[in-house]
């Protein structure tokens, strides 16, 4: 046994479905314009992704999925990841004489730097810096020096500046001259770009969901799963990675997946994106329409189910009822016209025992924050002594924790919990039986004619 103080935790799940069959915030590994590279960012619309992580560009995922994403709800925490070819826009102004005086750099890497535009007025005999990508502009006055200038704007938010070598004159004034040479560096994106990016900056941070746009090969699919598992073993961490289908798979091949588990969600079928300036529709994979179906499920509390809830989005094939029971027996969320409006017909899991309670996407959801706020709880009382007085009072903390747990609706009910001393005198056993809240599924009409 590891010396290792800790709290270990087993579910024992005590009953199962009876079915005739059948808080948000949400980590997104994405590509960009745009913003900063391997850092974390929260964002909380689609205007403060724009900000931070540039526009639109077929070479990139990251604001489609946002998009896509907004449109339904919820707050997103950005890692902007990119493989080898990235680079910052950039220009190199002259003096008076033409010698090169101050190289001004866009802030981050990519093409979205090529949209800055910097203009230099003479005022008197100082400077006057004015720099804007279209949307925010930053303006500095008076400036009698090339130093002066270049600290100016390295305060700002969106280049950064230096002087030449040698002793080059002030700056000439000059007209709205753009950076060039920004790259978004996103061809030939390895899996390995995607895993290390979810290792370094994503293993310990805190959210419900995980999207990876235009990633949906099983087999990555299989490797982002398990590392929730491990996630939720080693860092007691929990979310649920919700994905999707290639663009316009077939129900065969997508009953050929093998992906699996409580901590994944398949959703099908393909997303068609709009783009407002060119007022077109272009076809995505499935994995953009997860990040709608998150942005849904951010917005709705723990205890709500995803099941039948509005989706804003714009799909590529509407399924026959007898392709939805198919796909939905094959545990794959389709999202589709049910009640009239497009809508999740039912939130699941891939998990393969079809009468567990973790088959349905809100009880995993549910359990996990349970898991949260007990785990959090115990280990709080790791190192205090291992008196019967003391066990009752952690039990009496545990039954606290239930009963905020009843009162926000996160679960319907628990029995008072038993605190035991363990196996070994520096060991206790708790024991919590709760009660998930479950979503109407089925409704079973009777009408009676006398």
């Amino acid at each position: 046994m590891s010396e290792l103080p800790r709290v270990i935790t087993t579910e024992n799940v005590l009953n199962v479905l009876t079915s005739p069959q059948g808080e948000g915030i949400a980590a997104m590994i994405c590509t960009s314009t745009w913003g900063p590279l391997d850092e974390v960012q929260t964002v909380s619309s689609l205007s403060d992704f724009k900000k931070k992580y540039g526009t639109d560009s077929s070479s990139v995922t990251g604001y489609k999925a946002a998009k896509a994403f907004f449109d339904n709800g919820g707050i997103l925490k950005v890692l902007r990841i990119a493989h080898t070819g990235y680079d910052k826009a950039d220009y190199t102004f002259k003096d008076g004489s033409d010698v090169n005086a101050i190289t001004i750099t866009a802030k981050y890497d990519g093409t979205y730097g090529d949209n800055i535009y910097v203009t230099i007025v003479a005022n008197g005999s100082n400077r006057d810096v004015y720099i804007s990508d279209g949307l925010d502009t930053e303006s500095y006055y008076n400036l009698a020096t090339n130093a002066a200038i270049v600290a100016a704007i390295n305060t700002g938010n969106l280049c950064t500046a230096e002087v030449e070598t040698g002793t080059p004159n002030l700056v000439a004034a000059i007209t709205a001259t753009y950076l060039t040479g920004g790259d978004d560096g996103t061809t030939s994106l390895a899996d390995a770009d995607y895993t290390t990016g979810f290792d370094t900056y994503l293993e310990t941070e805190d959210y419900r969901y995980l999207l990876i746009p235009g990633k949906t090969e099983d087999a990555f699919q299989i490797t982002m799963k398990g590392k929730l598992d491990t996630r939720a073993t080693d860092e007691k961490k929990y979310s649920r990675y919700l994905t999707g289908i290639t663009a316009s798979e077939s129900i065969s091949t997508i009953k050929a997946r093998t992906l699996s588990g409580r901590r994944a969600t398949l959703v099908a079928p393909s997303y068609k994106y709009y783009n407002e300036s060119t007022e077109t529709y272009t076809t995505m994979d499935g994995s953009y329409l997860a990040c709608a179906l998150a942005g849904k499920l951010c917005s709705l509390g723990v205890g709500s189910a995803g099941t039948n809830k509005p989706i804003v989005a714009v799909v590529d094939t509407e399924y026959t009822k007898p392709e939805q029971s198919e796909l939905l027996d094959d545990s794959v969320v389709v999202i589709g016209t049910f009640n009239n409006d497009i809508r999740c017909i039912k939130d699941m899991t891939r998990y393969t025992d079809l009468t567990s309670p973790y088959k349905l996407g809100v009880i995993s959801d549910e359990v996990d924050y349970c898991r949260e706020q007990y785990e959090e709880y115990l280990e709080g009382q790791i190192g205090e002594p291992n008196t019967s007085l003391n066990r009752v009072g952690i039990s009496s903390g545990l039954d606290t924790i239930s009963s905020t747990l009843i009162e926000n609706e996160i679960i319907e009910s628990a029995i008072k919990s038993v605190v035991e001393l363990g196996a070994s005198n520096d060991a206790i056993t708790a024991t919590i039986t709760i009660k998930p809240i479950y979503s109407i599924d089925y409704i079973s009409l009777t009408i009676n004619i006398s």
